[in-house]
């Protein structure tokens, strides 16, 4: 009954998402603080089951239902914006308290969970780097890591095995929640042929490379690379392009998104999405040479590229294309 009636508030426009959100101007920004309404959608619900989710990525409001528990008060001011009466909210009300708890407890944050994230095996006999012995080619792999600033950075393994050159890359395990779920394999020298990939990646479908990591926080640096987002404590898209289910997790954190690209000229769609989302981006004026947040942290150190990168965050359209136009020659 209170999904129901919750759904015939919807206006009209309100889209539907890949991952079941329902999108629409947020009612509530204005209430919230924010100097004028929504005008791009930023608000949307999430029904699971017999429970309901709301969060605007604009002013942050976020509120949420589920059987047992009461109608709250901000949950009341979210239904008074959408046009609900006081006599069907106290209706509400007494509905809510007539109801069993639900034994699942769904709460908010499980409603926005990325998904099946199955555990993923590391390439064969992969260990941490302080287990392994030494070899020349585990001692190059380290000084590789070293001279970008990586060693101390994340939780690195190697293999001897030979096989797809396992013993001459680093191997970074992609982690959630505490379980591997995946991994990237980086080449630590130049290959020696064209065929030779300079990534062995495998990661789940539209995984989010740190996502776990982004609490309290106010920024969150979207990064095509893992290594880069390890820098700054970011987030990777695990390529140069995200897709829309990245976009929603990614707009379900309740932070300031700050897309770096990589500075090298390949297609990418992240500055699109970041654009489309109103997310900022950031194409720092970096000295020539530097490529990417992994360069600029080697040049500048941690904190300073990272001040780096905020400080040249921008939203409006005109100033990111002129930039765009420098950054990626």
């Amino acid at each position: 009954m209170i999904l129901d009636y919750v759904k015939t508030l919807l206006p009209i426009n309100t889209k539907v998402s890949p991952s079941g959100w329902h999108t629409m101007n947020c009612p509530v920004c204005t209430f919230n603080g924010q100097s004028r309404p929504d005008t791009r959608k930023r608000g949307g619900f999430n029904f699971n089951n017999d429970s309901v989710a709301y969060h605007c990525f604009n002013c942050g409001f976020k509120t949420s239902w589920l059987p047992g528990r009461k109608i709250t008060s901000k949950f009341r001011v979210l239904l008074t914006n959408l046009g609900a009466t006081d006599n069907d909210i106290k209706k509400l009300i007494f509905a809510s308290m007539q109801i069993e708890p639900d034994k699942t407890q769904v709460t908010f944050d499980s409603l926005a969970i990325p998904g099946q994230w199955k555990e993923e095996k590391l390439p064969i006999n992969a260990k941490p780097v302080l287990d392994c012995s030494v070899t020349d080619e585990f001692t190059k792999a380290l000084k590789y890591l070293e001279k970008r600033s990586l060693l101390e950075a994340g939780n690195w393994h190697y293999t001897s095995e030979k096989v797809y050159n396992f013993n001459e890359r680093i191997i970074l395990p992609f982690e959630y929640n505490n379980k591997i779920v995946g991994y990237t394999a980086r080449l630590c020298k130049r290959p020696k042929s064209r065929n030779t990939p300079k990534y062995i990646t495998r990661s789940p479908q539209s995984f989010l490379f740190n996502y776990d990591q982004q609490t309290n926080v106010k920024y969150t640096i979207v990064c095509e690379g893992p290594f880069d987002a390890l820098m700054v404590n970011g987030v990777a898209v695990c390529g140069n392009h995200c897709n829309s289910r990245q976009v929603d997790l990614l707009n379900h954190l309740p932070t300031i998104k700050v897309v770096v690209p990589d500075k090298d000229g390949k297609e990418s769609n992240l500055m699109d999405i970041a654009v489309e989302n109103r997310w900022h981006i950031s194409l720092p004026e970096w000295p020539e040479g530097i490529k990417d947040i992994c360069d600029a942290v080697a040049y500048y150190g941690r904190l300073e590229a990272l001040l780096t990168i905020l400080y040249a965050k921008e939203y409006n359209k005109i100033k990111i294309k002129l930039k765009q136009k420098k950054w990626l020659k």
